[in-house]
């Protein structure tokens, strides 16, 4: 497995032990069929430094979290409970289980969704990863 794989496969295994997920999908090609849920999107990534030997990245993705309802104060509620339970999943040291330097929030999006005819509270919740390959081989570790 490459290093992006194993970064992706973690986040989608802690997102997975959140208590009461309904559904966790990478990259969905579809609307979710269980709430709550979250959905994660790989998004740009970039090098941020090179040395002899090694070269780190920087990666961005957007997880978007889904509640059923789309409007009063329970909804939004639910709503920023799971925003924080993705958090506290995400974030704890050493980042991402030592596959990344670092894992950072970067910010968050709210809004009412209609996914699959029905109105649904989500959020798009923005991460910057740091990670470290071998120079002129970004599949395996530096």
């Amino acid at each position: 497995m490459t290093v992006r794989g194993a970064i992706f496969a973690e986040i989608e295994a802690r997102l997975n032990g959140i208590d009461g997920i309904g559904e966790v999908e990478r990259l969905p090609s579809g609307d979710p069929d269980q709430f709550p849920a979250l959905s994660i999107y790989d998004g740009a990534q970039e090098v941020a430094e090179e040395g002899s030997d090694f070269t780190l990245h920087r990666l961005s993705l957007t997880i978007e979290g889904y509640v059923e309802g789309s409007a009063g104060s329970d909804v939004h509620d639910e709503l920023s409970a799971l925003y924080a339970d993705t958090v506290v999943a995400l974030l704890p040291d050493p980042p991402l289980g030592g596959l990344a330097q670092t894992i950072s929030e970067a910010g968050m999006r709210v809004a009412v969704a209609e996914l699959a005819n029905k109105s649904r509270l989500g959020f798009g919740l923005d991460f910057t990863i740091e990670f470290f390959t071998q120079r002129g081989n970004p599949a395996l570790p530096a």
